[in-house]
Parts: C-alpha cells; sequence; structure tokens
C-alpha cells in the first residue's frame, strides 16, 4: 500500500468508538500489573495468533518502546549539547542505513521528503482554507547520482519539513479532539498507575499496552493501517502519543510554555521518522533504493494523517483512562496549543513550501533551487 492509498482512508469516530474497548483492556491489564500481564491480555486479544507469532510481537513491542526512549533521550542530549535537530537527524539516519550507497541513501532522503511536503501541502490547505495546488502530485524520482553534499541538503530539509508535520498536527488536533468525544465503557475506575506514569514519565508499561493496543487494532481492521505495518513502527506512533499527552498534562499544570510543547512534539516526530526509516532498512536492506516508495508508504505510516490522528487519539485516550480530570486537561491543552501553533507554523511554511515544490516537481527542479 502506497502514501496516497493510505490517504483516502479516515480513521472515523466510529473507528474510535471500536478501537476504544481495545485500549481500555490492555490500559487495565498494564494498571493492574503481574506476571506476564501482556502476554496474557495479548493471548486473549489475538487468539488466533500462536505463541510464538505472539512472543515476537512482545519481543518486537519491547524493542520498539527501549528504542523510541533511547532515541528520544539521544536527541535531547544532543540538543543540550548545542547540536540541531537536523544534526542529529541526519548523523542517525545515515547510521541506520549505512548498508545504502551514497546514491541509494539521497533516492531515500529525496522521496521521504517528496511524501512528507505532499503530506504537509494537504494539512496547510485544510489549515489555510484554501484549494491544494496541482504541484502536490509528486513525479517519479529520476536515476540521479547524489554526492554527500547534495544528502546534506536533503537531509536539512527533511528536517523543515518533519517540523511542518509537527506542528501542523497540533493546530489540526484530530486525535485529541476525537479522543475528547469518544465514550469509555464505564466499566472501569480510574487507572491510577496510568496516571502515575504519565506524571513521571516512568511510561514504559504504558507505552508497551498502547503499542499492543495498536497492533491488535491494526490486525483486526480496526485502525486503517496497513497490516504490513511493522510492529516497530506502530510502537513508535503509539510511544509518541503517549509523550504528548505528558506534555499536554505539563502544559495543564503550567510547568511548561506553549512554544515548549512545541519544540518537544517536533523531538518526538522526529524519533518517529528516524526509527521508521531505521527499520525500514532493517527490513528492505539494500533494496531500499530500488523500493523506497513501499518503505514510505507501508514502514512509515506516520507520514499520512490517518497515523497522526491515531497517535493523539491514544494519548488523548490514555489520559481520559487515567481519570476524568487528566483526560479534561489534556483535552483544553490539546485546544490552547493549536493557537498558539497556528502562527507559528504559517510562519514557518512560508520558509519551506517553496523548496517542498522543487522537490515534488522532481530532481532538475530540486538541483535547480540547490544550486541557484
Amino acid at each position: 500500500m502506497d502514501t496516497k492509498e493510505t490517504q483516502t482512508q479516515l480513521f472515523s469516530a466510529e473507528d474510535a468508538q471500536k478501537f476504544q474497548p481495545i485500549m481500555e483492556d490492555f490500559m487495565a491489564s498494564c494498571d493492574a500489573g503481574g506476571e506476564n500481564w501482556l502476554a496474557k491480555r495479548l493471548e486473549q486479544a489475538m487468539p488466533e495468533e500462536s505463541r510464538e507469532n505472539r512472543q515476537q510481537i512482545m519481543d518486537e513491542i519491547e524493542t520498539g518502546v527501549e528504542k523510541f526512549n533511547s532515541s528520544l533521550s539521544s536527541l535531547q542530549d544532543a540538543i543540550a549539547a548545542g547540536d540541531t535537530k537536523e544534526e542529529w537527524l541526519a548523523e542517525n539516519l545515515r547510521h541506520s542505513l549505512n548498508e545504502l550507497s551514497e546514491k541509494e541513501y539521497g533516492t531515500t532522503l529525496f522521496t521521504t521528503a517528496q511524501a512528507l511536503h505532499s503530506e504537509n501541502e494537504h494539512t496547510m490547505a485544510t489549515i489555510d482554507g484554501t484549494a491544494v495546488s496541482a504541484t502536490v502530485e509528486t513525479v517519479p524520482v529520476e536515476e540521479y547520482d547524489w554526492s554527500a553534499t547534495e544528502n546534506q541538503a536533503l537531509t536539512k530539509h527533511l528536517g523543515q519539513e518533519i517540523k511542518i508535520g509537527a506542528l501542523a498536527g497540533q493546530v489540526v488536533n484530530a486525535g485529541f479532539a476525537l479522543a475528547e468525544k469518544t465514550s469509555l465503557g464505564g466499566r472501569l475506575g480510574e487507572l491510577k498507575n496510568v496516571a502515575a506514569a504519565l506524571r513521571t514519565g516512568d511510561d514504559g508499561e504504558v507505552k508497551k499496552a498502547a503499542s499492543a493496543a495498536l497492533v491488535v487494532g491494526v490486525q483486526k481492521g480496526i485502525v486503517p493501517l496497513p497490516k504490513s505495518t511493522p510492529v516497530g513502527t506502530l510502537t513508535a506512533l503509539a510511544s509518541g502519543g503517549i509523550e504528548s499527552a505528558r506534555l499536554m498534562m505539563q502544559y495543564a499544570d503550567g510547568d511548561i510554555s506553549g512554544a515548549e510543547v512545541l519544540d518537544r512534539t517536533e523531538q518526538i516526530v522526529t524519533v518517529q521518522v528516524s526509527q521508521g526509516l531505521s527499520i525500514a532498512g532493517e527490513k528492505l536492506g539494500r533494496s531500499i533504493g530500488a523500493k523506497i516508495g513501499l518503505a514510505v508508504g507501508t514502514f512509515v505510516p506516520f507520514l499520512a494523517p490517518v497515523a497522526v490522528t491515531v497517535g493523539g487519539f491514544v494519548g488523548g485516550m490514555v489520559g481520559k483512562l487515567a481519570g476524568s480530570k487528566i483526560g479534561q486537561a489534556i483535552g483544553k491543552a490539546a485546544r490552547k496549543v493549536a493557537e498558539v501553533a497556528k502562527p507559528v507554523v504559517k510562519k514557518a511554511w512560508e520558509t519551506v513550501k517553496n523548496v517542498g515544490r522543487s522537490i515534488v516537481s522532481g530532481v532538475k527542479s530540486f538541483l535547480s533551487w540547490l544550486f541557484d
């Protein structure tokens, strides 16, 4: 399935209501804890899978959560040391895709930038209330012998497109808004351990529960993402949703500013893109240069609006399950952050859109811009 196929599928209110009991079951099991709680819950949710397959899912979830957390810490440490998000991204992507030649790596970066800019064009048109320009339709990537210098420019631009996607996602606020409107089952009280995890940041088990729920939702066809999406990619998506929920709680409590929420949201999305492309490299190896369309469409689904919505929904729903006051605070904070983000993303878009459109228009157009 490619990115454009994913675009046509919406995560609707009906989907959210069907997905909610799955989230509720996994979070309740997480809150109660106990020996092998995740294995037991997965067996109940996916009895059709073999024990070996369920164990593999659990292993990939655990690895994915650890990788997400360590990557986010690494990025934050790099920023504290004076590096930029783009510099961190460049180092991590080249390390993750070290089997690729410079030419294959450039093709990977270019096609990812095309896909992300296409999504950003659609989202910004929605925010501005305008029609999407015809130039958003991408052209096939031409054969080109990318150099290290050109790839540095591509990576820098990719980081800027990530920023737009992160900010625009906050403005649209579809996921958190959908969580606010989705009713709970009413059979659970407030999940106090989940609430404590959100507040302290000791949330590894919560991220595992959210990730497992998302895997089940996708496999059952409730969450409209490709069933072939790797578990690690879904884990990055769910983990980002949990991080976003905590950001909203901190903003509601007055511990951080709206600008800090936006900056840390960019960090989350940067890590998600890095992790998604890393998994694509692991799955496809050197063939990624020839199959990058598959990689972007299937292995990096959070480039699509439906996945951004799902991530916000996961965070918002976990907040509601942690307690009604927490859920209300998160929903209110998300609406306020959307207002903070709107002028910021519009200003940032003005500096990004022309370069992005040159990339969408093809290699020659981008090179003309680069060497102008």
